[in-house]
């Protein structure tokens, strides 16, 4: 089954389910040093990571300001993802216009979407469960907290200035 990808515009579409095209994704990991990998990948692969990048965002940043009301009465007053949004000012202090989608959402929709194609940043690690694993004379420690947050801090970093991570980011406490 083919997968469509419809891009939110900034009008708070109710369908819209990517803040960002395949195109616009494209350009953005071809500048990337690590990007080839996103290039090897089908149309449907990237449409299927761009997809669940954007349903990450939303669902693990809680994103400052509120979503945009449309004056539009033909617009539905629900929009399906969280952006636009009204009453955000970027690090600067500038107001970021509240009838379109940001670059920096963008690039961070496309560096999470890489991230997601590479690996599945969500499973749970394969030493759940297990303290310590050993092998004949060879014995591995398992450190439960060593794993990769489903966010890298690539992407951390471009959306702190407009919201907070509500989770995923583990930390580890030592005694002395």
């Amino acid at each position: 089954m083919a997968i469509t990808i419809v891009v939110e515009t900034g009008t708070g579409l109710s369908n819209s389910n990517s803040y960002v095209t395949v195109a616009e994704a494209d350009t953005y990991n071809e500048n990337h040093y690590y990007g080839s990998a996103w290039a090897a990948l089908s149309d449907e692969n990237k449409k299927r990571a761009i997809i669940f990048a954007t349903r990450l965002l939303d669902e693990q940043v809680d994103w400052n300001g509120t979503p945009r009301k449309s004056t539009d009465t033909s617009v539905s007053d629900h929009q399906a993802l969280r952006w636009p949004r009204n009453s955000v000012v970027d690090s600067d202090g500038y107001a970021v216009d509240h009838k379109t989608i940001p670059e920096w959402l963008k690039n961070s929709c496309s560096e999470l979407a890489r991230y997601l194609s590479a690996s599945d940043r969500t499973a749970e690690p394969s030493t759940a469960g297990f303290s310590k694993l050993q092998v004949g004379s060879v014995s591995v420690d398992v450190d439960k907290n060593d794993q990769l947050p489903t966010m890298p801090k690539s992407v951390v970093q471009m959306v702190t200035a407009y919201g907070r991570i509500k989770f995923g980011h583990n930390v580890k406490l030592l005694r002395a």
